[in-house]
């Protein structure tokens, strides 16, 4: 059965595209799209096409916006293995509603909203062998799939006044923890120039 991915993220797909090369010598045939500019990093989307073994690998352009639910709509999971600090929240919050299960690098910052919305598998590390490993386990165990992609009546997306008075909050702590840091700071400074003086005697 084809059981189709997707990613829309540069970083990790090399690792990606191994990972599929791997599945397709071991039998599984699952589809994966790859979603990104190529016109503008040719070079790079060359490099990478020379890597690809499996014929069940596609790239795509990239996607605009408002047509990101449309090619989550062709997937069953959303693969993000990119291996630094990421907030996409707006793709993962979409990919789960459409109820789409999740694969996500560890070391990413969305990790944490898969590990509290339990939707999906976050990597300890982002290795081909890690990925397929992911992969093969959601193509074996439909069960784990499955609840992944549950109905979404207990994940809530919180709306844009919610989201400000949480970044207002944060600048207040940081502006008090600023101001409250100021006298410390002088304070050393003094008794650094205190001590100069005293040296220079």
């Amino acid at each position: 059965t084809l059981f189709p991915y997707t990613t829309l993220f540069r970083s990790g797909i090399f690792e990606l595209v191994e990972a599929f090369n791997i599945l397709y010598s071991e039998g599984f045939r699952n589809e994966l799209h790859v979603y990104g500019e190529t016109h503008e990093n040719s070079p790079y989307f060359s490099r990478l096409r020379q890597r690809v073994k499996s014929p069940d690998i596609f790239f795509h352009g990239s996607i605009q916006g408002g047509r990101i639910n449309a090619a989550l709509n062709t997937a069953d999971v959303l693969i993000v293995p990119a291996k630094w600090m990421r907030s996409d929240t707006f793709l993962l919050n979409n990919a789960i509603l459409e109820r789409k299960a999740l694969i996500v690098s560890g070391k990413n910052a969305l990790a944490e909203k898969v590990r509290k919305s339990g939707r999906g598998i976050i990597l300890d590390e982002v290795t081909p062998r890690a990925i397929a490993d992911a992969v093969s386990e959601l193509e074996r165990n439909r069960k784990r799939l499955y609840y992944f992609m549950r109905v979404t009546d207990d994940f809530r997306v919180p709306d844009i006044n919610e989201n400000c008075a949480f970044l207002m909050s944060l600048y207040g702590e940081l502006a008090k923890n600023y101001k409250e840091a100021d006298p410390l700071l002088l304070a050393r400074k003094l008794n650094r120039r205190r001590k100069e003086r005293q040296q220079r005697g």
